[in-house]
C-alpha cells in the first residue's frame, strides 16, 4: 500500500506506547524492544478471512488487531455499539481512514452484494435443488402449450409452490427462456 506521506497523520496506539498508526492504515514500531527497530513500519499479515492482522506487545503482553479495526477506532472513534467497519471499496488490505465507515452488520452485509463480493448460489450450485437448468425451462416450455401447475408439480416431483415461483421468474431465472 502506498501512502501519501504529506496527508499521512500518526496517533499513538492506546495501552502499547512502543506502536503508532497512521490514517493510512500503516503501523510503525516508535520505542526500542527485542529484535526490533525504532521507525520500522510493521508487515501485517491476512487471516483467512482476507483482513490485516497485526500483532503488539507491551511488557511481554501480545495483542492481535485486524488493522481496519484499529484505524478506525483511531481516527473514527470508538465502534458504537452494534456496528462493524466497512470498507468502502470493497478492498479489505485498504485500510486508509478515508476508506472506512461504521455500519450495521445489515448494511455491511447489504454492501458486500452491492459490490459482488458474496454471491449466493443459486439453480443447480444450490445441494438440495431438485431441478437443473433444462428441466426449469422446459416447465415454463410445457406451461405455453397449456400444461396446469398441478401437473408439472406431479410430472417434475416439485410442489405447486415450486412451478408457482419458476413461472413467476423468482427461482430458476438463469433458465430462462
Amino acid at each position: 500500500m502506498k501512502a501519501n506521506a504529506v496527508n499521512e497523520i500518526w496517533c499513538a496506539v492506546p495501552g502499547f506506547i512502543a506502536y503508532i498508526v497512521s490514517n493510512q492504515g500503516r503501523i510503525r514500531r516508535i520505542n526500542k524492544g527485542p529484535r526490533t527497530y525504532v521507525g520500522r513500519l510493521l508487515n501485517p499479515t491476512p487471516n483467512n478471512q482476507g483482513y490485516l492482522h497485526i500483532s503488539l506487545y507491551h511488557e511481554n503482553q501480545k495483542k492481535r488487531y485486524k488493522v481496519h479495526r484499529l484505524v478506525a477506532e483511531m481516527f473514527i472513534g470508538k465502534c458504537p455499539m452494534g456496528k462493524e467497519v466497512n470498507h468502502l471499496d470493497g478492498n479489505k488490505m485498504n485500510n486508509n481512514v478515508a476508506n472506512l465507515e461504521y455500519v450495521t452488520r445489515k448494511e455491511n452485509s447489504h454492501h458486500a452484494h452491492r459490490l459482488g463480493l458474496i454471491r449466493h448460489p443459486s439453480g443447480e450450485d444450490v445441494s438440495t435443488a431438485k431441478l437443473n437448468y433444462l428441466q426449469a425451462s422446459t416447465i415454463r416450455q410445457l406451461k405455453k402449450t397449456g400444461w396446469r401447475h398441478r401437473a408439472l408439480a406431479n410430472e417434475f416431483k416439485v410442489s405447486k409452490g415450486t412451478i408457482y415461483y419458476i413461472l413467476k421468474n423468482r427461482i430458476w431465472k438463469e433458465a430462462g427462456i
